[in-house]
Formats: C-alpha cells, structure tokens, sequence
C-alpha cells in the first residue's frame, strides 16, 4: 500500500473491514460543505500475511474462568482479573502494595493455572499517529491487543502496524517514493544490531518492497496462560492461527500462512506450534529466547525474586524491587505458584544448559574450593527431597490446600511435563525460516549460573556440602547448612554476573545460532523493557520482512 502524497490536501480514513461476502467497506463522517479535505480511503491488497506476536512468561493478562462450566477460582469472581502487569509507574506502585498484603495462600489461589484464562481486556495505548496509517481501537481490540501487556508490547504493535501499512507515498510525479519510515530504517546504523548492511540486514530495494507491499499485514497478539504448559498453549496457539488463517478466507481474501514474532517465553511456544503446522507458518523471529533456559527461573522458586542487580542503578533497583514484591520476595511466596506452574518449569535450565551452573565455592572462588552441586541427572536435582540446594520445599508448597495430600506426586508431574517438554516436544527444533537476536551486554548482568559462597575461614573440603544440612532460614538467598563434623556455615547466593539482557545470560540467548538463518547479539536493553527502543523495534521489523521475503 501507499500513502497519498499529491497536491489535494486529503485526510486518512480507518483502514477498510470486509464483509463476509467479499466486499471492502469504508467508513467516514459527513462534514460541513465548507470543509474541502476529503476523506482518502486505501484499499488494502486481497493477499493477507497476518503477523502475530507472542508475549514472555508474564506477558499475557489473565483472568479468572468467565465460564461457570470451568473449574472455578477460589479467591476471584467468574471473569475477575488475576494478572494485570502494571503500565508505568503509578500503576507499579499501586500493584506492588496490593501484592505486598497478599498471603502465600492467597497467591496460590488467585495464580491456579487451572482455574485462570487469557483476559482479552487488558489495557490498550492507540498511538497519536494511529490515524494516518489507519489503526483505530476497534481493530486492535478485535487483534487482541488487549491480552497482553501495554507496555511491554504496545510499541512494537503499533510500530508493525505503521511500517507494514504503507511502503510507497503516492505523487503526481512518476519517480516511485518510500516512505519516511522505510527510508529511516534503510538508513538505520547496523553496528547497534552487531552486524553490517549485509545480508538478513542489507537495506531493502525498491523492489523488494514493491514485493512486500502485494501483501495486507494485520498485526495481531496471541495471549496465552503462561501458568499451563508451553505444550498447552502451542496447541492453542495453533488453533488461533488456523482461526485467522479461515477468517481471512472466508471473507474472500488469500491467505495461507502467517508470521509468528516472539518475546522471552514465547518463543518456545512458537517453536513448538510451528513444529506442528510449518505448512502455516511463513516465518519466525524470536526476540530474547531462553533457548537453553535461565538460572534465575531456580533463584525465583528456590529462593525468591532478586530484587536488585549490581549495575542497575537506582531508579532501576527501586522497580526490581517493586517487581520482587508482586512475584514474590521468598520461596514461601514464588514455591506455591511456581513449583506447581508446567510454564514456569519449563524456564528451568534444560538438558543443552552447559555444565555446570549450580556451584559453591569460599568468597575467593579458589580452585580447591569450588564444586559442582549438579553432579547426576538434571531432572533428578528438579526432583531432589533432601539437598540443602533443592529447588522444591514441599513444607511450604501448599498453603491453601489445592493438591489435597498429593503435593509431592502434583510436583513431579508437573517436573515431568517440563522434561516431556524440553526434551521431546522442542529439544532443537527450529522453524526452517527464522531469525532472532538476544541480549549480549556486559552492563545487563544476568543469572548465567546460581553459584553459593561461603565466607568461613576454615579448609572445608568441597565434597562435605554435598552431605550437609539445612538449618534455620532456608527460603532466601541466605542461609545456613550444617556440615557432617558439626560446623555450621553460613551461605549466600552470589549477584548476577553473566551478561546477557538481565533475565536471559547471553549463552542461553544465543542457543539457537547452529538452528537458524541469522542471529545478533546486541547490546543497550533490558529484557522487558527490549521493544520499548527505536533500535529493537528497528532490528524486529527488518527481521520481520526478511522472513516474508524468503518465502513469498
């Protein structure tokens, strides 16, 4: 499509419905016959390429079951909200002093995953501009904007909109014109994606955006229960894309498959519903994948929520610890919602994390002090009872009583789902089309590891800790163990030292580099926070049109 640049003064109307027998329906307002600015109404292309964008863990709004016929929540009403992330500020605070009053029993019952459904009502920000490549709120509601969260996504929905919406501005001159915006991210530095105007990053001909512009791009958000397993919510994932795929059909355009781009969690439920419908799927471009999984997913359930990061600074540590509060400051508040949450399990770091990750060592990290607490099978420490290092404490599991006497058994169906999951549903698999980039910035420290140090003076031999004894305080970051002679140690959990985007370390970010087309490693973000800048919504939209490029 283009947009109108000629000498009559012309005003854009929303971009056209089609009904369900074809027709292409266009809607404006009468004016005073005083007012000479007519309406221009663009007619979209027949041929359909639907983006769809799939949020991170957390990303998605949700609610309690509206339909009575669903297992019913036992703290919230039929349809009340249950997970709103906030949008800006005001509301962070606000959110963080409702969550801080919430007991470990209270939190298990509003985050059943069981009881919970995508709540298409979340909040919606149309952009000042909306008007002039024809977004209206009505057409991102019935995308489901709605689902997830504003701010986070938000940007990169409306900035897909635009940019894939008008390619050409049409003038009474012949010489063929590109719009603003495709000339800007033409003219985009490539060094702040780490790479070079070449290949997946080469700037786009006229030609090959004249290819681009036969195609109409709706942009669409696919929420999901993020609580329920990535293998639950691929399927339905599926089932809505076969759902937009028939819509535009039915109404007589043409479309035969779609574009999936995918933030943080997302990621592994697109890959694993394009393992199942590829034929469906033009392309994929993830954004910040845990390919491999991600340490801090054993420091939230273990431990609790970090709630600082030693190169944030402060404004940046006040809202991870506003965050620690809403998620959950110890394990009494992350283990009753978390242990028992397929999706969260499924963050763990899998069977392709390198060895090893989960360490102790005296404060100086000298050599002979250093041991490897992950020394059998991965999924066994996931299910280990007695370790000091645990990730589940089945005492605190089960405040409001929801597993009725089958804690332990739930638990490790649950650690069981996440093996299925890493290891036969996904394991390598990679759409044959995608793209993706990740943090890699030293000033954005992740968990890459979860390392225990001690501060004692004494010689202890590495190997005792792996017999010692939880005392006192277990449930934090800090605690004490008492070691086969007697002694009693005190440990504390060392800070993110891994670059990467601060949630994602770099080397899980960058799994997916043997599996697919191109890969960047790009500084200057933060993980929620990554397409919140001109630069990641740049690199996205690039990406996002080298895959319809490959395939159309």
């Amino acid at each position: 499509m283009a947009t109108y640049r000629g000498p009559e003064s012309t005003r854009q109307l929303p971009t056209p419905t089609v009904d369900v027998d074809g027709t292409v329906r266009g809607k404006t307002t009468l004016s005073p016959t005083a007012c000479k600015v007519r309406g221009r109404l663009e007619i979209p292309p027949i041929h359909v390429v639907p983006i769809i964008l799939v949020p991170g863990i957390m990303g998605s709004n949700l609610r309690a079951n509206a339909d009575k016929k669903k297992l019913r929540n036992q703290e919230l009403r039929d349809g009340e909200a249950a997970w709103r992330p906030p949008n800006g500020l005001v509301e962070g605070l606000g959110e963080a002093d409702k969550w801080e009053t919430r007991t470990p029993e209270i939190r298990q019952k509003i985050l059943d995953g069981n009881t919970l459904e995508v709540d298409p009502n979340g909040s919606i920000e149309i952009s000042s501009d909306a008007a002039t490549f024809g977004l209206t709120l009505g057409e991102a509601k019935s995308c489901g904007w709605g689902q997830i969260h504003s701010s986070s996504y938000g940007p990169l929905l409306r900035a897909l909109r635009k940019y894939f919406s008008n390619f050409f501005e049409c003038s009474s001159k012949e010489k063929i014109l590109i719009t603003e915006h495709w000339n800007r991210l033409n003219n985009f530095p490539r060094r702040y994606w780490d790479g070079e105007g070449v290949g997946a990053l080469k700037s786009f001909t006229v030609d090959e955006l004249l290819k681009l512009a036969k195609f109409r791009y709706p942009v669409y958000a696919s929420g999901y229960n993020w609580l329920q397993s990535n293998e639950t919510s691929a399927k339905i994932l599926q089932h809505r894309i076969l759902e937009i795929i028939n819509y535009w059909n039915a109404v007589g355009q043409k479309c035969s498959g779609i574009v999936l781009v995918s933030h943080s969690m997302g990621g592994l439920v697109a890959r694993a519903c394009a393992k199942g419908m590829p034929e469906k799927i033009i392309g994929v471009v993830h954004a910040c994948m845990p390919d491999l999984g991600a340490p801090v997913c054993y420091r939230r359930i273990s431990c609790g929520t970090e709630n600082s990061s030693p190169l944030n600074n402060e404004v940046e540590n006040v809202g991870a610890e506003k965050f620690a509060v809403i998620a959950g400051v110890s394990a009494l508040e992350t283990t009753p919602v978390m242990a028992f949450s397929a999706g969260a399990l499924e963050l763990l770091p899998n069977h392709r994390y390198p060895i090893p990750w989960l360490t102790i060592s005296n404060q100086e990290n000298t050599d002979s002090s250093r041991k490897n607490l992950l020394t059998g099978n991965l999924y066994d420490l996931y299910l280990e009872r007695d370790a000091w290092y645990r990730l589940f404490f089945k005492d605190i599991a089960d405040p409001a009583n929801l597993h009725k006497g089958k804690v332990q058994q739930d638990y490790e169906a649950t650690v069981n789902q996440a093996r299925k999951f890493h290891q036969v549903i996904l394991d390598d698999y990679y759409h044959h089309n995608t793209y993706a980039f990740y943090g890699a910035d030293g000033y954005k420290t992740s968990y890459g590891r979860i390392h225990w140090t001690y501060s004692s003076k004494e010689n202890i031999l590495p190997d005792a800790f792996m017999r010692a004894k939880s005392v006192g305080e277990k449930f934090s970051s800090n605690r004490q163990v008492q070691l086969p002679s007697g002694q009693i140690v005190k440990l504390e959990l060392s800070r993110q030292d891994s670059g990467g985007d601060g949630t994602v370390p770099s080397v899980s970010g960058a799994g997916p580099k043997p599996y697919v087309k191109a890969i960047f490693g790009v500084r200057g973000f933060g993980h929620q926070d990554v397409f919140a800048s001109e630069r990641m919504q740049s690199l996205t939209i690039q990406l996002v049109a080298r895959v319809i490029l490959e395939k159309t």
